[in-house]
């Protein structure tokens, strides 16, 4: 593994409901989990304090849609594609989220 550490209850090894992560570079997330996955309402705390996505990453919505995106300051920004739950899929660029 990463190195980070999780805390909270564990099914079968898994962590579930309330439970905290810190990762070695020191960003941390206090919420929801299923499965170890971070799943739900929570807060996610950047260690270089800024609190905003930038690169490329993964955004998972709560309906089931899918961002496969590069993020600027927290924003969708340049290629990426949505991948939708009813299978439908758009490729494309987004500038300043839109």
């Amino acid at each position: 593994s990463d190195g980070t550490r999780l805390e909270g209850s564990f099914i079968d090894s898994f962590l579930y409901g309330n439970g905290s992560s810190y990762s070695p570079k020191g960003d941390q997330y206090h919420g929801n989990y299923r499965n170890n996955q971070m799943f739900g309402y929570g807060i996610y705390s950047f260690a270089n304090g800024d609190n905003m996505f930038n690169g490329f990453g993964t955004y998972s919505l709560a309906n089931g849609d899918k961002y496969f995106e590069h993020f600027y300051n927290g924003e969708k920004d340049g290629s990426g594609s949505v991948h939708y739950l009813n299978g439908n899929k758009f490729e494309g660029n987004f500038i300043n989220d839109k």
